[in-house]
């Protein structure tokens, strides 16, 4: 919604064109949310996040560089296809935490997304007057990048590695993670 006013501007958009910005991730999210899912439960949540977050920060940074509306557009889209992994981070997190601390941890990451909402909307009063709307779409991909960069840190959901059958490195996931916690795992 940010990108809206500066685009219709931009490209000399009717409200119709304008609207379509929006509706266009929104549908490529719906789009991206379902083969997303099925990839995460076939090959791992962590791999799935990790490829989302590729092509989302790609298609971020690339919909800087849009030379028309028209590459706006299937860029936008594309971008909405990859937001379409991101709500799996949910599950990945959720299957960290024992059962009596879901609701917290939900609540947390819900919290969180809000307080990026509001640092979105503070990065684009701040970016969008000074430097344009090119320069906020490309600011607004970085954070991806720390998805990327911890990537070889964060380990396999233990319970996806049970669900298919890999004991050995669920116990090993497991282990770690109490090590690194200090803790010692639970008997069984």
């Amino acid at each position: 919604s940010f990108l809206s006013p500066a685009a219709r501007c931009y490209f000399d958009l009717d409200s119709f064109q304008v609207a379509l910005i929006s509706v266009v991730v929104f549908t490529g999210m719906i789009i991206g949310s379902q083969p997303y899912g099925r990839l995460m439960d076939k090959y791992g949540r962590r791999r799935g996040l990790l490829i989302g977050a590729f092509f989302l920060g790609t298609y971020g940074v690339a919909t800087a560089f849009a030379p028309s509306y028209v590459w706006l557009l299937v860029l936008r889209f594309l971008v909405g296809v990859n937001i379409g992994a991101m709500p799996q981070s949910m599950t990945y997190f959720c299957e960290f935490l024992p059962s009596r601390h879901r609701a917290k941890g939900i609540a947390f990451v819900a919290f969180a997304f809000s307080v990026g909402v509001i640092f979105e909307a503070l990065l684009a009063m701040t970016v969008m007057p000074t430097l344009g709307w090119r320069d906020l779409l490309g600011l607004t991909a970085l954070p991806v990048l720390l998805i990327l960069l911890m990537g070889p840190f964060v380990p396999e959901s233990p319970r996806y590695l049970m669900a298919n059958g890999k004991r050995r490195q669920a116990l090993e996931v497991l282990q770690r993670i109490a090590r690194e916690s200090y803790k010692q795992l639970p008997a069984g």
